[in-house]
């Protein structure tokens, strides 16, 4: 686990990377490593688990509401601009789970069984 809640993301030519960070949400799961990023999961509860992939502009509401956002109009037109980049670098999935450990299972399997999809 690298972060429950917030953790702080770096956009370069060559990917992007995860970093835990001391704002860890209610379950208090971070660790202070960086990681390499290879996509981005949006949850969302039903019956069932199940992933697909998702359009960068279906992700975008959803991602801009867990951004840290600035109180500057230069500063929120900056934080909107990453988000571009990066929506536009990173695959994007969303997930349907009912809370059972299994999702998780199905978030992993599926992730990598779409990227390999995408690739050929």
């Amino acid at each position: 686990m690298v972060n429950d809640d917030k953790p702080l993301l770096h956009i370069t030519d060559s990917g992007m990377t995860a970093y835990g960070t001391p704002w860890d949400g209610k379950h208090r799961l971070s660790t202070n490593i960086a990681v390499p990023l290879k996509g981005i999961c949006i949850l969302t509860r039903d019956t069932t688990n199940h992933i697909e992939p998702a359009e960068p502009h279906a992700a975008y509401p959803m991602i801009v509401q867990q951004t840290n956002r600035s109180l500057s109009a230069d500063g929120m037109k900056q934080t909107l601009s990453l988000i571009d980049r990066m929506l536009n670098v990173m695959p994007v999935y969303r997930l349907g789970c009912n809370m059972d450990i299994e999702a998780a299972k199905v978030a992993y399997e599926g992730m990598n069984r779409l990227k390999k999809q995408e690739e050929l």
